[in-house]
């Protein structure tokens, strides 16, 4: 049965388990619905803006349909120009003004002068402003650069000889920019609009990557492409019936925070009941053993006063003349006061520091069943106890504290078997480096779900039990002798403890 204090014990213990599960699954609950509504808004966002991002785009689409006729505008042109040095007319400078004035997109125009070619003439290029001078000729020379990785170079040939190149690049859109910088400053998450399959995947426009994309491989772009397009589906742009771009974004900060964040907090408030479980069973068991410490003080001190005064009594008997057949009793009587006595001592080590001896098993188990021998006709019942005990085996114990367990265990044996006959075995053996005491019964078992409480103290099936037989037990094996108790039984009948002593110090 179970005390009211366990049964209170065990529903705090419930309540504070469902508790800490609710806490837990509700914060993931309420963290995933937050994540969700974030992500939401940004996608609600990305589509706002999708249309508005494929009209401001929709110029740039066409880039590549005027790129010939672009070519050709600029090719004859430089033939242009190309004649009229040739021919030395006095509209070589409104030849060329021409031909710069009428562009709309990026060109610089470079000379071949002593040897290698110098800047001569530029149109829409955004120059920082913190450049000047030379700072100004090397950063145009490096955009010429760009410029022929994007659009091969017309050159100017006059008399046979190339003496000039026109470098142009893309077309200016600056609604393109507008949008493109508008979308950017709202967002702050990872964000890659793309242009293109995977074999030719062109990056149009990106924000807050991981990585450098102007320094970034192929492999590395397909890899955070592939990424973002995981954590959330591309969003593509529209325009005149036709997918021309593909919005690919990933989690902010913020929502990879969330998503984590309910998981830190089960590993904090994981850490917390943990710690919390050990201090409160080490607080549990200083209490217990407090308990226990201080109640065998106690018996040990309230039964010495008249112990002494028995014992003394006894000794002024024996220096009588008594009548006859008044020795037995006195002789009896010697032996119960004696039993206290031992009892009370037993009693004064609970607590205290236990030395352990080297023993044979003999020395404690012979004693404890030639009492419990003596004990069992009084209680009404003819059990046979068979002791194996053929190799004697030594062992590290402390007699008082040992002879107590096995009696308990003993005790516990008889009660357990309910008819008028029975058989308790006994047998002892060296295993591995442990002397083993096996204690078995034929008596009515153990049931399942009673036997992770058969060492708790106040715990008993029986109607007039205290529960702290086996308790005592389990104390005096494990905290005095460090040893281990197994135990075997099934409800069909039956039950064996196995006690495990080392046999070294």
């Amino acid at each position: 049965m179970k005390t009211t204090g366990q049964l209170s014990s065990f529903n705090i213990k419930i309540g504070l388990f469902i508790s800490a599960v609710a806490i837990i699954f509700g914060s993931l609950i309420y963290a995933n619905h937050l994540v969700n509504r974030l992500k939401e808004d940004n996608t609600r966002f990305l589509h706002l803006n999708s249309q508005l991002l494929a009209n401001a785009l929709s110029t740039d689409v066409l880039v590549d349909e005027y790129l010939e006729e672009r070519r050709q505008f600029l090719s004859y042109n430089a033939q242009l120009y190309a004649k009229a040095l040739a021919s030395e007319t006095e509209n070589l400078d409104f030849v060329f003004t021409e031909i710069i004035q009428s562009v709309n997109f990026p060109i610089i125009i470079t000379v071949f002068e002593n040897d290698e070619w110098v800047l001569y003439a530029h149109k829409n290029i955004d120059i920082p402003d913190d450049l000047d001078g030379e700072n100004i000729t090397d950063y145009l020379m490096e955009k010429r650069l760009a410029m022929d990785r994007q659009n091969e170079p017309i050159p100017v040939n006059v008399f046979g000889r190339n003496i000039m190149e026109i470098h142009y690049g893309k077309l200016r859109v600056d609604n393109l920019n507008y949008v493109f910088e508008k979308i950017i400053q709202a967002v702050d998450f990872p964000l890659l609009i793309t242009r293109g399959g995977q074999n030719e995947l062109e990056i149009v426009q990106y924000a807050h990557l991981p990585i450098d994309v102007e320094k970034a491989s192929s492999q590395e772009i397909f890899s955070i492409t592939r990424q973002l397009s995981t954590d959330n589906p591309p969003i593509p742009v529209i325009h005149e019936g036709r997918e021309i771009f593909r919005i690919h974004f990933g989690d902010s900060d913020v929502i990879t925070v969330l998503k984590w964040f309910p998981y830190f907090e089960f590993f904090v408030i994981g850490l917390f009941i943990f710690i919390g479980f050990i201090a409160y069973q080490f607080i549990q068991s200083a209490e217990k053993r407090g308990l226990w410490v201080g109640m065998s003080k106690e018996t040990a001190h309230q039964l010495g006063t008249p112990l002494s005064s028995l014992m003394g009594w006894l000794e002024l008997l024996r220096n009588q003349e008594l009548p006859e057949n008044s020795e037995k009793i006195l002789i009896d009587a010697s032996e119960d006061v004696e039993r206290l006595n031992q009892v009370a001592h037993r009693f004064s080590k609970i607590g205290a520091d236990v030395v352990l001896l080297p023993l044979h098993a003999s020395e404690v188990l012979d004693k404890v069943v030639l009492y419990m021998q003596r004990r069992i006709p009084q209680w009404g019942k003819k059990i046979n106890i068979h002791v194996d005990n053929l190799s004697d085996p030594q062992l590290m114990a402390h007699y008082e504290l040992l002879s107590w367990a096995l009696e308990n265990l003993l005790k516990n044996a008889v009660d357990a078997i309910e008819g008028d006959e029975g058989r308790i075995d006994i047998v002892v053996r060296e295993r591995n480096q442990w002397v083993v005491f096996e204690i078995s019964d034929d008596g009515k078992g153990i049931s399942p779900k009673d036997k992770k409480n058969i060492f708790r103290p106040g715990w008993s099936t029986k109607k007039r039990g205290w529960g702290l037989g086996l308790s005592l037990v389990h104390r005096i094996i494990y905290e005095y002798h460090k040893g281990k108790i197994i135990v075997n039984s099934s409800p069909e009948g039956g039950t064996v403890f196995q006690l495990h002593f080392s046999v070294t110090p």
